[in-house]
């Protein structure tokens, strides 16, 4: 999934772990420096948390400078309220946030941001913040009957 390794990778970083000293990501990977005194089971514990970290989450900002949001990326975090994502994104993938039953807000910032029909397939509370100026998103949400505010 281009861009959600970064993504973690950066919220990783953000978190001021203690044992780990900074993160590197690839396209589908991320590789956590840890300090010396890290025990093999340590490392396994903070891999665990880290691959769950966005599930646990109720608010999430995708970082500025992803560009894609890949399917099903977000899928099955049924904790997330609120995701914001930045003017960066160009696309969101199918069924990205597919399954998060508690998504209330989704602040999409780009005017020209692609979206499927099925990005929020079983978020029955969803509504959408988004630019007037993005008419495809406005197409979508009103044909499968988003309710949309505008953010400018």
């Amino acid at each position: 999934r281009n861009g959600y390794a970064s993504g973690l990778a950066y919220d990783i970083d953000m978190s001021k772990a203690p044992e780990i000293l900074g993160t590197i990501a690839g396209s589908d990977t991320i590789l956590a420096v840890m300090r010396e005194d890290i025990t093999i089971e340590e490392a396994r514990e903070l891999k665990a948390i880290s691959d769950n970290l966005v599930k646990y989450c109720d608010e999430y900002n995708i970082p500025k400078g992803i560009m894609h949001i890949e399917k099903s990326a977000y899928r099955d975090c049924r904790n997330l309220r609120k995701v914001d994502i930045p003017d960066t994104v160009e696309v969101i993938g199918n069924y990205a946030f597919e399954n998060c039953p508690d998504l209330r807000y989704a602040i999409v910032r780009g005017k020209d941001t692609k979206i499927r029909p099925n990005v929020f397939e079983n978020c029955p509370y969803i509504r959408i913040h988004c630019s007037r100026a993005n008419d495809q998103l406005l197409g979508v949400a009103h044909v499968v009957g988003w309710p949309t505010f505008f953010i400018d």
